[in-house]
Formats: structure tokens, sequence, C-alpha cells
């Protein structure tokens, strides 16, 4: 039995020449223009053993390792320094989806109610007829806390996951790497900074890689710049028209960061280039800008938008095709079948002329340290055969580089196939 996922996403992106708590649905939310806020971190490191696994209580399962070695769920804790004049509170989740078909994932702060941790749904693309639990996936979600959960000081925080549904096995348990509380407060009685992105302008047309320019106040000394655009999806809720970036952590990560937006920069000139290489190709006046500024003090706060951009290339065109039968379980090993993706290319667009290929992909454990010698990976599209990558029991999202006479107008195959007797490979939704 698999008590070590690996989880993975795929896209594939060509370049051509000449051509409440709550509510049902996993959301990702941000601030918004005009919030002021601060927020408080912690990243929740894997190598404790089982701080990072959240398991069900009455889990039934009686191998080794089994729930009992992972249980009572860890209490940890996360620091909150201001809550004066605050208005609300959310939490920020990196969520591991863990053991197939794991319900009732919950998480309570300093020992009050339970807030429920929502699963992917039809307004994240499940198919209907199916469950989010029962598909693989990490994902960013988003949940209300009470400002009454919370107090300044050391807050302590629990996780507690319920049974399964699907592939039951009788041991619930997901696993979480990072959470992070966003306070909002009262911008007219709340010290904060300000700014606006000055270049480009609204109703403006961009060229490939443009600079992008914030004005700050004077106790600025960090700007994250982010973009609205069709592209494809990092923070796992399978959406892909939104403002791009995600809070996944890395394996030597010590804090809540954000990562696969525009750039970031933490000194003046306040400014920094969108590497839109691989951005595909956008309705004209598609695209929207923004910026988080933060003051030395730790107080962010939302730019306006920029609105209504284009993206002007010259010579070339950007396409995106997505993943079009994604099942639920796709996770493959010596036990289990390989995992097949299709993605259609339309005659219309002539591969001929391409000049660079990537597919995109997001694995929990794409490498697997506890395989026997002669146990390997294969991930195959069409006739070409990818090297071995990805990250060791942790997750990873990879862009890798693809023959341009690898791929086909309609129907392109991707394999995902192991020999390894211990976790082989999953592929995450989306």
């Amino acid at each position: 039995m698999n008590t070590n996922w690996k989880k993975s996403t795929l896209l594939l992106a060509i370049v051509v020449v000449g051509v409440n708590t709550l509510t049902s649905q996993v959301q990702f939310n941000a601030p918004q223009p005009g919030d002021v806020y601060k927020e408080f971190g912690r990243v929740i490191d894997p190598s404790t053993y089982k701080d990072w696994r959240v398991t069900d209580p009455n889990a039934g399962y009686g191998g080794s390792p089994g729930p009992g070695d992972f249980l009572p769920n860890s209490v940890l804790d996360i620091a909150i320094d201001d809550l004066s004049g605050a208005t609300r509170a959310e939490a920020v989740l990196t969520v591991w989806g863990g053991h197939v078909g794991t319900t009732g994932k919950k998480i309570s702060f300093n020992s009050n109610s339970w807030i429920t941790i929502p699963e992917l749904d039809g307004s994240n693309g499940i198919p209907s007829g199916h469950d989010g639990q029962c598909y693989t996936q990490q994902m960013n979600v988003t949940v209300d806390v009470p400002l009454s959960y919370l107090f300044e000081g050391t807050n302590s925080f629990q996780g507690e996951a319920g049974g399964q549904t699907c592939y039951n096995f009788d041991w619930g348990q997901f696993g979480w790497y990072a959470v992070l509380v966003r306070v909002y407060y009262d911008p007219g009685t709340k010290t904060h900074p300000t700014g606006s992105i000055s270049s480009p302008v609204s109703r403006g047309t961009m060229t490939e890689n443009p600079m992008i320019t914030a004005s700050v106040s004077a106790d600025v000394d960090r700007v994250d710049f982010l973009a609205y655009y069709d592209g494809y999806d990092t923070d796992g809720d399978g959406i892909y028209q939104e403002y791009h970036r995600d809070y996944h952590i890395g394996p030597s990560e010590t804090e809540v960061n954000i990562k696969n937006h525009v750039g970031t920069e933490t000194g003046a000139p306040f400014q920094t280039t969108w590497t839109t290489q691989w951005v595909p190709d956008q309705v004209a006046g598609g695209i929207k800008l923004l910026a988080r500024v933060r003051s030395s003090s730790g107080v962010w706060f939302v730019t306006d938008e920029v609105v209504d951009l284009s993206l002007s290339r010259t010579g070339k065109k950007v396409r995106l095709y997505k993943p079009e039968n994604m099942d639920e379980n796709e996770w493959t090993n010596a036990y289990g079948s390989p995992v097949y993706v299709d993605v259609t290319i339309p005659g219309s667009d002539d591969v001929s002329d391409a000049t660079s290929v990537v597919y995109h992909w997001r694995t929990w454990n794409g490498l697997d340290s506890e395989r026997e010698a002669g146990e390997n990976h294969f991930y195959r599209l069409n006739n070409w055969y990818d090297s071995d990558h990805g990250g060791n029991h942790t997750y990873s999202h990879g862009i890798r580089p693809v023959p341009t006479n690898e791929i086909y107008q309609g129907n392109n195959e991707f394999e995902f196939n192991s020999e390894t007797t211990h976790h082989g490979i999953e592929v995450l939704w989306p």
C-alpha cells in the first residue's frame, strides 16, 4: 500500500513561427485592490515525520506503518503580532491530497470550532458525477478564519481528517506543507504604504518580455507583480484564467512565499521584466496587472488594476494545449497500469513550423529514493522518452523541453509508467 504519494499535472506549450468558511468549491483567493493586510506564515517541515501528515483518528488500517504512527495529530503554532484594527482574517493552505479519497479535511485554530477545508468540485473542472477527493492533487486553498479564533502572540492550530471514499483502505490521511494567515485591516485606521503600476497603462499593448514598473511610497521595501491571463495552472485549483501565483513549498524552504508570478523586487527602481516566452497568446485586451507593495513594518497594500492589456508578438505564436482525459487516480507503479493522457493539437495549428516545445507537469514524488536497482520510471510523449526528473517525496513543478519533431497535429499521447514496487508516479489534477 502506498503511504507516500507522488503527483503531477501536465500541459503542452508550443511556439510557432509565422502564425465563511466556506463555499463548496476550492477557492484560492487573493487580496483585492485597496486591501491592507499582514501575512503570518508557518512552514510544516516534512522531516518531522508526522507534523505534515493529518490522519483520521478513527482509521482502522492494520498495516505497518499505520495510522497509529501518526496519531494524535500534531498541534502546531504560528505567531501573529498585530490584530489592532483588524476587520477579517483568512488562511491560505498548501494541501497535499494524501491517501486518495480522504474526506473530512479540517483545521482548527486555538481549539476553536473546526473549519472545513473544501474539496475540488465542478467549478474547479471536476467532471459531473465525480468527487474531488478521489483525484490525486496538491492545491492551494483559502478559507475564512473568524477573528475571534485568533489572538496576538503564539497561536496554535491542528488538522483533522475523516475516512475515505473511493480507493478505501480505511486510512484517511492528507498532508499540508504550509499555513499562511492573512489579517486584513481598515485602510482608514492602519498606517500603510501606497503605490500604483505606472507602466504599462490600461488599454495598452505590451511587446514580448515587457518591463513592468511601479511607483511607490518611500516606506516600501518589496513589490510583487501579478498578471491575470489564461495560462497553465500551478496552484492546483483547476482554473487556468486567473491571477497566476501559488504558495507551494520546496524541500528546503523555511518561509511561505509567493511563486510563479510576474516577479518580485526588493529595492528601487521597483520594476521587473515579465518573461512572457511561454505565456499563451491571449484575446486582445484580455490581460490585467496589479502589484502588492509592502512597507518595512510588514504591512501590504494592493494597487489598482491595469486592465485591457494586450500582448503583441512579432513573427511567432504561443499555444497552450490542455489535457483532455485526466482520470481520478492517475498513479502508476509496478502493481498498476501505465497512465495515459492525451493532448490534441488542432489542424489549424501547423506544428511543422514549431521552433520550441515544452510540457508542464506538477509532481509530488517524481523521483523515488526507495527504488531498487533496475526499477525505472518512464515519461513518454509519442515516440520520445524524457529523462528521469522531479523531486523525491516532495512537490515540484517541471517545465520540460520536447524535441519539435515529437509533436503532431491531432492526438499526442503522454505515457507515465514505473517499474518500482514502491511509490511510482502520480499525475496531479488538472
